[in-house]
């Protein structure tokens, strides 16, 4: 914990592990999840661990708060849900595929892109499968959803939109360059970053 005038180190707390999720923070708690398999809920100056949660495997790349729910992947393929108020899960429910990005919440539903190329939808209630698109034969890079649509890469250097109301591809671009990350919006354009350092830039057109 740094002091924001000066940048030097007020208190810390040292887990077992490298902290490569970035944490989260819900109602003056810090949410920090380890490579040492725990997710660990700290008070908020004085660092003092309020409650550790352990996992079978660390979290995979993110997690997201949704009212008074922590959703995350853990890397073994199990999207769990955590009640933050009572410390205890909610549910977790295996998906049974390889995750290639991270996950986005669109109103009920928690979509996830697979190394497969399928693009899966997860009910924000019990995890239990809404749907499932086959957008491509590679791995999809991470997820930007806009209005009705999901704008992501894939490994082989596709660009693709998905309409999520018809559940449907609506058009795929060969960007001929490995892409890397989620797109980011500006205005009326995305732009796609890629492996090479560069960008790949599509303007948005209703």
């Amino acid at each position: 914990l740094l002091h924001t005038e000066n940048g030097k180190p007020r208190r810390s707390y040292v887990t077992q592990n490298e902290i490569l999720c970035p944490p989260l923070f819900w109602k003056s708690t810090l949410i920090v999840a380890s490579e040492d398999n725990n997710i660990y809920f700290l008070s908020v100056p004085d660092m003092r661990p309020l409650h550790v949660e352990p996992l079978s495997r660390d979290v995979k790349q993110s997690m997201k708060i949704v009212e008074d729910s922590l959703f995350f992947i853990s890397r073994d393929g199990v999207l769990h849900s955590f009640d933050l108020a009572r410390k205890d899960e909610n549910w977790s429910q295996n998906l049974e595929t390889t995750v290639s990005n991270q996950f986005v919440m669109y109103r009920d539903s928690i979509l996830v892109g697979t190394t497969a190329g399928m693009l899966n939808a997860y009910s924000v209630k019990n995890g239990k499968t809404l749907w499932k698109i086959s957008v491509s034969k590679a791995g999809l890079v991470n997820i930007l959803v806009e209005g009705q649509r999901a704008y992501f890469g894939t490994e082989r250097g596709e660009i693709v939109s998905v309409d999520l109301n018809a559940r449907e591809v609506d058009w795929t671009y060969e960007s001929y360059v490995t892409l890397s990350e989620a797109p980011v919006r500006v205005k009326k354009e995305l732009f796609f970053p890629s492996r090479a350092g560069n960008f790949r830039v599509m303007e948005v057109r209703k």
